[in-house]
């Protein structure tokens, strides 16, 4: 008996309030719209398309894909020194491709001679040829900035074999050219993850002193991603798994991280 009353004086509130104001007045109300209408984009003249009606698309395949737009034509560059451009987005050449990973010599971005540019690279990750997730921007010189980078190691675990592994002994460097195409001609490597030995820290010296590396907390150098803010100020962020996020300030001029800041968590 007193849930029906209860749901009686409920509906008597709905009935007073639901349609009206706090008087008690009834509101105008307008059907919904039968067939709303929706934005659609405009297509080009010169898109192609397919006998059932589909637009006619070009695929490639570029693995974490770096985007720039070079006056009317995109380009994408990836993991593997994979790269491919594109002037309406739907239509795309591959400009640089491997038949494996290793095979770094194959790519035309580097004028066929990866190894050689980036020799100091190789040689810091016992050999192991590579390219991860590389990040291309236009400089404000006019030139284009390749960040390029690479994780692997000889596994410790496997002593009596050469195994290839990535446990955050990586670097990362910058590459330049006059055409976003390359050539790319190496400026330097410019942070390095999975230091093994002081001898190392003495070599290659971080800007913030630190002369330890964990892999728990300390960036894996990887995976860059360079870009300008709202001021024109360059900066880009970087890592992984390991000790996470982190964000560098660079410095406009040389594409290089600015002194003293080659380490801050984001």
């Amino acid at each position: 008996m007193k849930l029906n009353k209860l749901a009686m004086v409920i509906a008597c509130s709905l009935a007073v309030t639901g349609c009206g104001k706090e008087d008690g007045t009834k509101l105008d109300t307008a059907p919904a719209v039968a067939d709303p209408q929706s934005a659609k984009p405009a297509v080009s003249s010169s898109v192609e398309y397919t006998e059932s009606g589909s637009v006619m698309v070009t695929n490639v395949s570029v693995h974490d894909p770096s985007v720039v737009k070079v006056d009317d034509t995109y380009y994408i560059f990836g993991s593997h020194l994979a790269a491919a451009k594109s002037t309406d987005l739907l239509n795309w050449k591959m400009i640089s491709s491997l038949s494996a990973n290793a095979a770094v010599n194959e790519s035309p971005l580097f004028d066929y001679n990866y190894t050689g540019e980036i020799a100091e690279g190789i040689e810091w990750t016992d050999g192991f040829t590579g390219n991860w997730a590389a990040d291309v921007i236009k400089a404000p010189n006019g030139k284009f900035w390749f960040y390029y980078n690479h994780c692997a190691q000889d596994n410790p675990d496997t002593a009596d074999v050469v195994d290839e592994v990535c446990w955050n002994r990586s670097y990362l460097g910058l590459a330049e050219a006059d055409n976003i195409e390359g050539p790319y001609k190496n400026k330097g490597i410019f942070l390095r993850s999975g230091y093994r030995s002081e001898a190392e820290f003495t070599a290659y010296p971080l800007d913030n002193g630190q002369t330890t590396w964990n892999g728990a907390v300390d960036p894996n150098a990887i995976d860059p991603a360079a870009f300008y803010d709202a001021d024109g100020k360059l900066w880009m962020v970087y890592g992984s798994y390991s000790g996470g996020i982190f964000v560098l300030a660079m410095d406009e001029e040389t594409g290089m991280p600015e002194a003293a800041k080659a380490m801050v968590k984001s």
